[in-house]
């Protein structure tokens, strides 16, 4: 159980670092649009499902609890769902391949997180 969760958390940090990755489009706040030529950007498309996950984590971590636990698989879900919506990016970055490894190690440790 504590290897998955660390497999988790390490595809999480990956996949973190791979949001700072510049693409291509327009970006209109809450659109959706993200303009994938922009780091930054990029990063705010994912930040607070990101800032979510890591808030969720610390508190299961200190209180393991299945309240704690559920609210992390939300995070990560609504993560992930985050994660979806720079596919495109991806694709233009030429990492769509890495990046879809990333998502189903992310997603697989989500299925592995048993409350």
């Amino acid at each position: 159980m504590k290897f998955k969760h660390l497999t988790f958390l390490f595809a999480f940090t990956i996949i973190c670092s791979l949001s700072f990755l510049s693409c291509g489009d327009d970006d209109e706040p809450g659109s959706g649009n993200v303009d994938c030529n922009s780091s930054v950007s990029v990063n705010n498309a994912v930040s607070d499902e990101a800032e979510a996950v890591s808030d969720a984590s610390s508190a299961w971590g200190m209180n393991p609890t299945a309240e704690n636990c559920n609210a992390l698989k939300i995070a990560y879900q609504n993560y992930i769902d985050a994660l979806l919506g720079l596919l495109d990016c991806a694709n233009d970055a030429g990492i769509s391949d890495d990046f879809d490894i990333l998502i189903t190690l992310t997603e697989s440790g989500l299925e592995g997180l048993i409350c």
